[in-house]
């Protein structure tokens, strides 16, 4: 079969992809134990092309629990340019655990970044990196709490204001 004869997949190859995930024994074949009162540090390697922020959490489920909890991972070797990330899990009662580790691309991190990326290098035209800034913040403000979003819709505004100077929408910008 000719590789042009090959009929598509139906769906996309998933970009982000969560790899390694522990701690296991024997490859999983064997649970991994602890002791009550001990976290269980849960490690991932999170994997994206491109340059985009990454963020992940690991989520788990206690015995005979129907809801699952989540806790933040830690990039570990970032400095590195690895990939391991490590969230911890608090164990409080004897039974079977389970865990997962969700991971996504943060837009509005990833723009942060390369802006600032820009900055630093001396880029002097930013007006097309403010425009999607601007927008990204607009966006962001529709869906945030009702106690954001008059911050983030005047981050917006000011971002996007081509009278203000260009620190003050770089500032508007980068400001947590």
């Amino acid at each position: 079969m000719n590789l042009h004869d090959r009929p598509l997949p139906r769906r996309a190859p998933a970009r982000i992809r969560v790899e390694r995930l522990g701690p296991k024994i024997d490859d999983g074949r064997h649970p991994a134990k602890r002791t009550v009162g001990e976290d269980v540090v849960i490690g991932a390697d999170v994997l994206r092309d491109g340059h985009e922020v990454l963020h992940a959490v690991v989520r788990w489920r206690e015995p005979d629990a129907t809801r699952w909890s989540e806790a933040p991972m830690v990039h570990v070797d970032a400095d590195r340019a690895g990939v391991r990330w490590e969230g911890s899990v608090p164990l409080d009662r004897p039974g079977r655990w389970r865990f997962t580790v969700r991971a996504w691309a943060d837009p509005l991190a990833s723009w942060r970044d390369e802006l600032s990326r820009k900055v630093a290098g001396g880029q002097a035209d930013l007006d097309s990196e403010l425009a999607e800034g601007a927008a990204l913040l607009a966006d962001a403000a529709v869906r945030s709490m009702r106690s954001d979003r008059a911050l983030l819709r005047s981050a917006a505004s000011r971002v996007a204001d081509t009278g203000l100077p260009i620190a003050d929408r770089i500032g508007a910008a980068t400001d947590p």
